[in-house]
């Protein structure tokens, strides 16, 4: 008796198929890699906030414990000439008053850590490229009562400006910084495409 021979069906994918499955999963995948990278992006904002807060906040705090003459610079912001005087004898200043018009910055890393420059008071070609936060300060001497017209003598507006810098941009440039005495910006940033500015105020009263 002879056996019958049983034919068995082989099933496979279609080109189309394949073709289909590919271009699913191809859109699956691009939408998941541009969530990663907005996820990125936002949270390097948030890691930028939280340090730029917590540096403003070291600044101000260096205000208040500052003694207020040099705070608003009293004796070298008259004239350009007497800060680079001042200068010479190594009496250097943390804060700036509006009628310097030289900008100074303080630097820090992308830990918060200070970077202190070596030569000038400019930063050398590598601690540029490590100096992801500028901090730009403006002092405002015989500041405006907060609601009020009225100047108080020893009242001063702190303005701590700190730029998110990692592309290390020279922001000495003049061209940055609104240079017109009487506008309220005045040496305040005007920042370029790429650095974002986070911008902190406080106000600071003699004690003694």
């Amino acid at each position: 008796m002879q056996t019958p021979v049983l034919s068995a069906q082989r099933s496979a994918f279609s080109l189309v198929e394949v073709a289909l499955a590919i271009a699913v999963v191809s859109f699956a995948i691009i939408g998941i890699i541009s969530l990663m990278s907005s996820g990125l992006g936002n949270f390097r904002q948030v890691m930028d906030t939280t340090i730029a807060a917590q540096l403003a906040q070291r600044i101000i705090n260096d205000a208040e414990q500052a003694d207020f003459k040099v705070l608003t610079d009293a004796v070298a912001s008259a004239t350009s000439t007497e800060v680079k005087q001042a200068e010479k004898e190594g009496k250097t200043f943390s804060f700036r008053a509006p009628t310097i018009k030289e900008p100074a910055f303080r630097y820090f890393d992308e830990q918060g850590k200070e970077i202190i420059p070596k030569a000038n008071g400019k930063l050398e070609a590598k601690q540029k490229l490590n100096a992801v936060y500028w901090i730009n300060m403006r002092i405002v001497p015989k500041s405006k009562l907060p609601r009020t017209d009225q100047k108080a003598t020893e009242l001063a507006q702190l303005t701590v400006e700190v730029a998110c810098n990692p592309n290390a941009v020279d922001l000495t440039d003049k061209t940055f910084f609104e240079t017109e005495n009487s506008s309220p910006r005045y040496n305040l940033l005007k920042a370029p495409a790429g650095v974002r500015v986070l911008t902190y105020s406080a106000y600071v009263g003699r004690n003694d």
